[in-house]
């Protein structure tokens, strides 16, 4: 977690937040722009879960599923992805909700109710593109 905070780390940091901003906001408009209005920030959440490598937001195996990909792949789309698919899952809970307890929901990862197995096909099924993080750069 140290070299996340460094000088070099931090920018790429920032770019990866600017990624998932991105792609949030392309897959779940409504709930992003809800996120935005009631002054919570989703790309925080990001960058926490990001710098603890999503640790104990999945079961085990699914986990070092996702890990598995991010090796294989050599990107860290799959952890945007992953993000993306959680704000995804959790939508129905988040809308219409103040950011307190949006603030609930989401450092509550114990109780999200994601079904076990659910987690990862969402993930995959969340596309993220090379022109959509280029888009975030201009």
């Amino acid at each position: 977690r140290l070299w996340l905070l460094s000088d070099a780390a931090l920018p790429w940091l920032v770019k990866q937040c600017r990624y998932f901003q991105v792609a949030i906001a392309a897959h779940h408009p409504n709930l992003f722009r809800h996120l935005v209005g009631e002054g919570l920030a989703p790309e925080l959440f990001y960058c926490r879960w990001l710098q603890g490598l999503f640790h104990m937001l999945a079961d085990g195996e699914e986990m070092l599923r996702i890990w598995d990909i991010f090796i294989i792949e050599k990107s860290f789309k799959v952890f945007i992805r992953l993000a993306v698919a959680i704000f995804g899952l959790l939508e129905k809970r988040l809308l219409g909700q103040d950011v307190e307890k949006m603030m609930d929901v989401l450092f509550n990862a114990k109780d999200w109710k994601i079904a076990s197995g659910d987690l990862l096909p969402a993930a995959l099924g969340t596309k993220v593109t090379r022109s959509m993080m280029n888009e975030s750069e201009a």
